[in-house]
């Protein structure tokens, strides 16, 4: 096998150009070349009666693609072996600093309330190969699993979050609260309680990257002013939440948005996302909108609600103030439920004050929100909802 060079190619492929019946087999041999982006290419010929040949190796111009590394950990935590014990002792050790990364190699570490007070990164091996819970058993901790407090910078990269159940005020982010600038990655937030945002409470900035909030309940309790059983995945209740390549799925609230609840403050943004699954008893099943949306290329659908079943949007009426805004693109709202049967909307409910911003190329099933197209969602286009391809469990 020889690496040829454009000259050398160029000289073989006029023989090639003789070996075919026409120039109709050639051409569609080099628009097979074509579609390979071929540039330097490794060719072994095999002569068969003196006219085939196979092609066995070609280098393209784009790599295969290889995974990320994972980055090297500053400081390891683990039951035996490790730096500490606790993620806490680690976070509290003087040499621990800033920008550091810390390992967790437990396959299932047990430590509640981690109050994360230095910008570091705290990363497992995989959301299925690393968990960090609050309690062996759901629903039986008193305490949340993380804390971001505002001021610091975090990441927690590949970690399954579970049972959090933070029974102190405040007892919301059964998971996470987050106060400052958060990153999840490659994350499973489930199985956690809490009296508002079951899964994750946001009151800073909080990023979701290729992660999965599902199975997590808003029960009330708390203050009834600001943890009002609301957000069974997610409460923001201030600051910008955006979802990328995530899902929100199977989540509960006693009262608005199952899936996420957004105050008045807040700012959701979903790109390629889904939503799906949530159930409320109130309004929102998917999504409860307060505040502002900018959802691009994402599904809502299968959520329940009284009514609003896909997004419930709901404004204040205040001078000079957005709140209770969608702003939507190539998203698919379908195949949701509102409970109630006579009033009832189930994909998207435009309630008081709330008003559409940037509307372009939307599929609603019921026609509701001004969308584009309306119907059977399985008859949506292929460039509305979110790509699936990348869906966490």
């Amino acid at each position: 096998m020889t690496l040829l060079s454009k000259s050398g190619l160029k000289q073989i492929l006029g023989k090639v150009r003789d070996s075919y019946h026409g120039d109709t087999e050639f051409t569609e041999f080099l628009d097979f070349l074509s579609v390979l982006r071929v540039s330097v290419v490794k060719i072994k010929f095999v002569w068969l009666a003196g006219l085939s040949f196979i092609l066995t190796a070609c280098q393209t111009l784009s790599p295969a693609p290889t995974s990320t590394p994972t980055p090297t950990p500053d400081v390891t935590v683990c039951a035996e072996g490790c730096d500490f014990t606790t993620l806490q002792a680690a976070l509290d050790a003087e040499h621990t600093n800033d920008s550091n990364i810390i390992a967790v190699r437990d396959a299932v570490h047990t430590e509640a309330n981690i109050y994360i007070h230095k910008n570091v990164t705290i990363q497992g091996s995989g959301a299925d190969a690393t968990i960090v819970q609050a309690n062996a058993q759901p629903e039986t901790a008193t305490d949340r699993v993380f804390h971001a407090p505002a001021g610091v910078t975090v990441t927690l990269r590949a970690l399954t979050i579970r049972h959090g159940n933070p029974m102190d005020l405040p007892e919301s982010g059964g998971g996470i609260l987050n106060e400052g600038t958060l990153t999840v990655e490659g994350c499973i937030i489930t199985d956690n309680s809490g009296s508002a945002g079951g899964g994750i409470h946001n009151d800073g900035t909080l990023t979701i990257l290729n992660s999965t909030i599902n199975h997590n309940v808003a029960r009330g309790g708390g203050d009834s002013y600001y943890e009002c059983q609301t957000g069974g995945g997610i409460k923001n209740l201030a600051g910008t939440v955006t979802l990328r390549n995530s899902t929100v799925s199977d989540n509960t609230a006693g009262g608005k948005g199952g899936g996420i609840h957004v105050a008045c403050k807040g700012i959701l943004v979903l790109e390629n996302s889904i939503i799906r699954h949530n159930t409320t008893n109130n309004d929102g099943g998917g999504v409860f909108l307060n505040g502002v949306g900018h959802f691009t290329q994402s599904t809502l659908s299968d959520n329940t609600a009284k009514t609003g079943g896909g997004i419930y949007i709901e404004g204040s009426g205040e001078h000079n103030l957005i709140r209770g805004q969608l702003n939507y693109t190539n998203t698919l709202i379908a195949a949701n439920t509102a409970r109630m049967e006579k009033y009832g909307v189930a994909d998207c409910m435009l309630g008081d004050h709330a008003t559409l911003g940037a509307n372009r190329n939307n599929w609603v099933g019921d026609g509701t929100c001004s969308p584009a197209q309306t119907g059977d969602p399985a008859k949506a286009p292929a460039d509305t909802g979110a790509d699936e391809g990348w869906k966490q469990p």
